[in-house]
């Protein structure tokens, strides 16, 4: 048997499927919500650790390739000193300073220096012309009234250990050893920040760090 549907059982067959349509099209519920919050927070902070980890790394590094130029730029200053030097060459000792190639480097082992005018108490590691046919002085002049002065260091380094001294045994005539220390960062970032062993710390801010050190031996071929 064949029945007859009415206008009226076509709307209410069209409501009913109607509402079990938006039953299933309803949105989120507070629990999904809350997970996919919680899964979003996580991938944040997975990315923010993962950004300033490179962030970090890349300080570290810049400040490490810096210093570490500037060190080899320096024993490659001195070094060109000795080797082409005809004078009598000073050697460090127990001084701050010693003389070569008509050049006095003076510097102030263990204290940072801050960028600006060198002074007797803000000194990295400065270099300035001798007087001609001048020797080497009893002490370490004032940079202040150096002439041709030039300061080697960048503000926030410091030199850490400096040693320039001759070579000694069989064939090690007019050699000379240079070696170079140089730290860069604020005390509180070294161990042993004004000793000749001066390490930075593992700590926050490390990235604001670096030493480096460089040992050569020049022989001298002017004489």
């Amino acid at each position: 048997m064949f029945q007859c549907v009415t206008g009226r059982s076509l709307n209410m067959m069209r409501k009913n499927n109607n509402h079990i349509y938006d039953q299933r099209q309803g949105g989120f519920t507070i629990v999904e919500l809350m997970i996919a919050s919680l899964v979003f927070s996580v991938i944040l902070v997975v990315i923010t650790v993962g950004v300033t980890s490179f962030t970090r790394s890349y300080y570290k590094g810049v400040r490490s390739s810096a210093v570490q130029n500037r060190t080899r730029t320096i024993v490659d200053t001195i070094a060109q000193s000795i080797e082409f030097s005809g004078a009598a060459i000073t050697p460090t000792g127990s001084n701050n300073y010693f003389c070569t190639g008509g050049k006095l480097f003076s510097f102030t082992q263990g204290v940072r220096y801050t960028g600006g005018a060198a002074t007797a108490a803000n000194r990295g590691l400065f270099q300035e012309d001798m007087a001609t046919g001048g020797a080497c002085p009893a002490s370490a002049p004032n940079p202040a009234s150096a002439v041709n002065g030039l300061e080697l260091l960048e503000p926030n380094m410091r030199v850490a250990k400096l040693v320039v001294q001759p070579v000694t045994g069989s064939g090690a005539t007019n050699m000379y050893q240079i070696i170079l220390r140089v730290a860069y960062g604020d005390d509180d970032l070294l161990n042993n920040p004004t000793a000749t062993d001066a390490s930075c710390k593992l700590q926050a801010g490390s990235q604001f760090c670096a030493v480096s050190e460089l040992s050569t031996i020049v022989q001298k071929r002017v004489q």
